[in-house]
């Protein structure tokens, strides 16, 4: 499902597109397209139903990341950032995802009944297809290789917002890289314990309690997390959290200029996309 969903929050993962957003149709469906093959009808079903959950999105939670943008412009503003404020940030992130996935899990139950057992096993096929891939890439990475992605990752999520980071920046960013736990496998045991729970339920999809099992899986996935990915997970974040409260004092003048630029022309694409419904 997340595959599916995902797609509507490119714009807070730096895809400020509004053709993007626009055009998120074709983007689901290229998505789509790597991981099962559907027939005309099915096609159809989905179209109609990522129409309305396209609508929906556009009409009630546009607005709401707006007075997020807002909100977040003015705490940077007043300075003094915590760890705390940093956290509930990330928080009220994960409430806009939140909302989407309990709106859309009723229409991907439906969808999900419409497949017939050679599209399931062809899905959890190439969902498992890149399971493996994406854990030998891991094994092949030293604990030295996998701090240096760390530290490109957080270099570039910073720059995005920052433009050019300044020696003493780049010093922080190493700093802060050096304490990430890497979590990749403990993820893929997560992803895969989900995969493996809903291709059960697709497998019975004919059964009464499918509906609301499946429902369950879909907006609870999280039961399946286990306790040292969880632990691993809250550590990291902090970890950027952390990072985040210490470089903010540092930044210059040009780099608050470009911050703030950034977030008024994601308030001024949300503004607009919202308005063309």
């Amino acid at each position: 499902m997340k595959k599916i969903c995902v797609v509507f929050l490119l714009l807070l993962s730096g895809c400020s597109s509004q053709f993007a957003y626009n055009n998120l149709d074709w983007l689901v469906h290229w998505y789509l397209d790597d991981y099962i093959d559907l027939n005309k009808p099915q096609k159809i079903a989905f179209d109609e139903r990522f129409a309305q959950w396209h609508d929906w999105h556009r009409g009630a939670e546009l607005e709401n990341y707006v007075r997020h943008l807002q909100d977040l412009k003015r705490m940077l503003q007043e300075g003094n950032i915590t760890s705390e404020m940093v956290s509930g940030q990330f928080n009220r992130a994960r409430d806009h995802w939140l909302r989407l996935r309990e709106h859309v899990a009723p229409d991907i139950v439906s969808l999900a009944q419409l497949l017939n057992d050679k599209q399931v096993e062809e899905l959890f096929a190439s969902l498992e297809e890149k399971n493996a891939a994406d854990e030998i890439e891991r094994k092949e990475k030293s604990q030295e290789e996998l701090t240096e992605r760390f530290q490109k990752r957080f270099k570039e999520q910073l720059q995005d917002y920052f433009g050019r980071l300044t020696q003493e920046q780049k010093a922080l960013v190493a700093k802060y890289a050096q304490q990430v736990i890497p979590n990749r496998l403990e993820w893929l045991t997560y992803r895969r314990a989900v995969q493996s729970a809903a291709k059960e339920l697709l497998m019975q999809r004919d059964l009464d309690s499918f509906e609301q099992d499946f429902l369950s899986l879909v907006t609870q996935p999280e039961i399946h997390q286990h306790p040292q990915y969880i632990a691993n997970l809250e550590h990291n974040r902090g970890v950027f959290s952390d990072l985040v409260v210490e470089v903010f004092p540092t930044i210059t003048e040009k780099q608050k200029r470009r911050l703030y630029r950034k977030i008024d022309n994601y308030i001024d694409d949300f503004s607009e996309l919202s308005q063309d419904g």
